[in-house]
């Protein structure tokens, strides 16, 4: 479809309070799955959230453009902000975005996102087109997330328009798209078309130059397969950035949103103000790690997120934010110490929309050079090929002039040492001035960073983990050993370590304790800080009572103590340090529902807090778990009784209904198991009736619900009940499975009213509408009558 609109009629078509959706072609907006293995250790964000505790996305808020995610779930508790735009229909896929966005981690610690204080809304994206400037900004909204995608889609067209003119009208809003999962396809337009696992973004809107486009990696750092690559239709890089997706590109996104919320809270922490999305852009992409082929290719972009390296380059300064007039240039000079292993410099702004259906997206083009000053050196940016040709799009960059992207990176492999010049000049401008962005920075030789796990940090006992760091060693392999007693010793915990993978798995020992790793190589070694082991205590509900409830958990021979957690406002918080592993709460004094346990090591550190429990949905009544009742062959039959507790239980009797009331079967004295089975040797024909009975110390008697077993001796047959209403329910329980039988009801004369095929040993079937009365009821197999009796029929 061709659009004739300028941008004056877009940004005056977007402002019309009757303005839907006008771009045709798009088919309805698909999520990926729900994706699963959520873990904040390979992008380098349990490292920031370790080492800087206090970032968190403090008084920031995320919009979620999609359906509606849980708003009742307790890892948005308190931080949730009603929407006009919502789309009232709810998405566990949304919900799982909205965790790893910005979960607070009270369910559990991998309920935990990357930026748990943010405030999170919801925008619907059955509208594709951005949201009116009042949404965002009357709700503050600084970063919106699109996880979602539609076909593959090779056009500027008005939805990416809109989204560029979005940024341009407030230029601190960042969007996040999900790259897509449509990796090994091939389009089916534009000039890319039939070049399978090239140009598969899906969506004309992730076209866009001022949003930021994310794939997807594996555990392991690869790039999925699934996951979108560019260029985009005019041959621009994307997807800009990578994050680890394992199920798809749409939790990349959710993790690098949750970053940007971070970013921004500390360049306002550092500034007095937000920083803008072409910052915040810059931020990410300069930080981050190569991945795939060497350099920036089309599937990888500018490499995978690296939260920790991000934060240390706004951290140190490391940027530059100016404005240039027609051929202008500015100038920044930045002097590089000696034994870098690299250097990168990249260059983001904002780029004014283009018309929709644009031969070419850039508008205003800008340029990028480094100059070595001593020695005259220069370098221009890393520039792919665009050429529609699957070799063509697979080969290296070179260095060039960039005239597609408004994102330009160069980057040295080690540098000269000495004083060198960033200049950014103006090469074509379509407006007055041009404001841009720049980020720089270095990773020196023969380091080693450890990145999981963090100093302090908990490892999950008995679980396999990803061991992770940085390293720019000459050295290529090396050991892992442990300690358990503070470095004083050390045992081998893997060998043959590769180092230049990053990342070894390892086998967390199944313990409560402090612990310390280190790798180990034939030039130096490198230890973790001091780092805790513990297990996940499962809290249990043994009690429900209408006045108290009674919480316990598995004693750990290593804690010195439990700390129990309610949830509060929005956080769990502290109710109690306690020595024992029970404890009965008076659910007058409570504030909560949800409760979780954590073991508390020597000198009062805190181990692994476990899963939150809603006690009121763990199926134990007052006492009571379940009463069961079985038949067994013979005749016989078996009880079973679960409780949740036995505190101050002074007695647990079994009864049985003996026509009039419950008689005692047996009686056990002073309980001290949960569970209890009891043999029943006095069945009767038809339904048998049992309880259970607990007597306290108080003198309280606390009544299970009632069990039921049906019995028919054999050779004998219980029909019920009898009489039975026209049209109702009549159940036929016999001794043994009355496979191939027949039901038949005949009046006093003889005559047949109704037949019904039986199989089972108990029968229920619906009765027809039949005139009240007297009716003979058989049971027969063949010829063969195994059951006959009267039934009475009533209206």
């Amino acid at each position: 479809m061709k659009h004739t609109l300028n941008l004056l009629g877009v940004l005056l078509f977007l402002a019309c309070p009757a303005m839907q959706f006008a771009q045709s072609g798009h088919s309805p907006a698909r999520t990926g799955r729900a994706l699963e293995g959520h873990d904040l250790s390979i992008n380098a964000i349990s490292r920031l959230q370790a080492e800087v505790p206090w970032l968190q996305g403090e008084d920031l808020t995320v919009s979620l453009k999609e359906l509606d995610f849980d708003t009742t779930d307790i890892d948005f508790r308190g931080r949730y902000l009603p929407a006009a735009l919502a789309s009232g229909q709810r998405s566990t896929h949304a919900t799982f975005m909205a965790t790893m966005i910005g979960g607070a981690g009270n369910s559990f610690y991998k309920g935990r996102g990357v930026a748990p204080a943010c405030r999170l809304t919801s925008s619907d994206f059955r509208i594709l087109l951005p949201d009116p400037a009042a949404a965002y900004q009357d709700l503050g909204i600084s970063v919106q997330n699109h996880s979602y995608g539609v076909e593959i889609e090779n056009f500027y067209g008005m939805d990416a328009a809109a989204y560029d003119a979005s940024v341009v009208q407030m230029p601190h809003l960042l969007h996040v798209f999900s790259a897509g999962n449509k990796g090994t396809e091939a389009s089916g337009q534009g000039r890319y078309a039939g070049i399978r696992g090239y140009a598969n973004l899906s969506g004309s809107f992730k076209m866009a130059k001022n949003v930021l486009t994310v794939g997807a990696t594996n555990k392991l750092g690869e790039i999925e397969s699934r996951s979108s690559a560019g260029p985009a239709y005019d041959g621009r890089l994307k997807p800009e950035l990578l994050a680890f997706g394992q199920d798809g590109s749409s939790g990349a996104a959710a993790l690098v949103s949750g970053t940007a919320l971070l970013l921004q809270q500390a360049w306002r922490e550092l500034n007095g103000e937000l920083p803008t999305a072409a910052m915040v852009k810059a931020l990410l992409i300069n930080s981050a790690d190569d991945a795939g082929a060497p350099g920036i290719d089309y599937r990888a972009g500018y490499g995978s997120l690296n939260a920790w390296r991000a934060f240390s380059q706004l951290q140190a300064g490391q940027v530059f934010s100016g404005s240039l007039t027609d051929s202008g240039q500015a100038r920044i000079r930045v002097e590089l110490p000696p034994n870098l292993a690299e250097f990168k410099v990249t260059l983001v702004w904002t780029d004014p929309a283009a018309a929709p259906d644009a031969p070419k997206a850039l508008v205003n083009d800008l340029d990028l050079r480094l100059t070595h000053l001593s020695s005259g050196q220069q370098w221009l940016p890393w520039v792919l090929d665009p050429t529609p040709d699957s070799s063509a799009l697979a080969a290296p960059p070179l260095r060039r002039r960039d005239s597609l992207n408004n994102v330009e990176q160069i980057s040295l492999l080690t540098p000269a040492a000495g004083m060198y010049e960033i200049s950014v000049s103006a090469f074509e401008l379509a407006t007055l001035s041009q404001s841009f962005h720049l980020v720089w920075g270095g990773e020196e030789k023969e380091q080693f960073e450890w990145t999981f796990p963090a100093d302090n940090e908990v490892l999950e006992a008995g679980q396999e983990l990803a061991l992770r760091w940085q390293s720019t060693l000459a050295d290529s392999s090396g050991s892992l050993e442990v300690s358990f007693d503070g470095g004083q010793s050390w045992q081998p915990a893997k060998t043959n370590v590769d180092l230049q993978a990053e990342q070894v798995f390892w086998q967390v020992p199944d313990t409560l304790a402090h612990i310390q790793l280190r790798l180990k190589t034939p030039g130096a070694t490198y230890p973790t800080g001091i780092l805790r082991v513990s297990p996940a205590t499962e809290l249990q509900v043994g009690f429900n009572c209408p006045d108290s409830v009674q919480l316990f958990w598995r004693a750990h021979p290593q804690a010195v103590g439990y700390r129990l957690y309610q949830l509060g406002n929005p956080y769990m918080e502290t109710m109690a340090t306690l020595a024992d592993t029970v404890v009965v709460l008076e659910k007058s004094t409570l504030l909560s529902r949800h409760f979780a346990v954590a073991p508390l090591m020597d000198g009062g550190e805190e181990g692994l807090r476990g899963l939150s429990r809603q006690y009121e949905q763990q199926g134990v009544g007052c006492y009571f778990s379940s009463l069961l009742a079985s038949a067994l062959p013979d005749g016989q039959g078996r009880l079973r009784l679960s409780l949740g507790s036995v505190h101050e239980v002074q007695a647990i009797v079994f009864e049985q209904w003996r026509g009039s009331r419950f008689e005692q079967l047996q009686r056990i004295e002073q309980p001290t198991q949960l569970s209890y089975e009891v043999p029943l040797s006095t069945l009767r024909n038809g339904i048998n009736r049992f309880r259970a009975r607990l007597e306290l110390s108080n003198g309280q008697h606390l009544y299970s619900e009632e069990a039921e077993l049906s019995y028919a001796a054999p050779g004998q047959f219980w029909v019920f009940p009898n009489p039975v209403r026209s049209g109702h329910l009549l159940q036929i329980l016999s001794h043994e499975p009355l496979a191939g039988a027949r039901l038949q009801l005949l009046d006093t004369s003889g005559r047949r009213w109704w037949q019904q095929a039986l199989d089972g040993v108990v029968d229920e079937v619906a009765l027809p509408a039949l005139p009240a009365g007297l009716y003979i009821l058989k049971v027969i197999r063949g010829q063969e009558r195994l059951h006959q009796q009267k039934l009475v029929v009533y209206p």
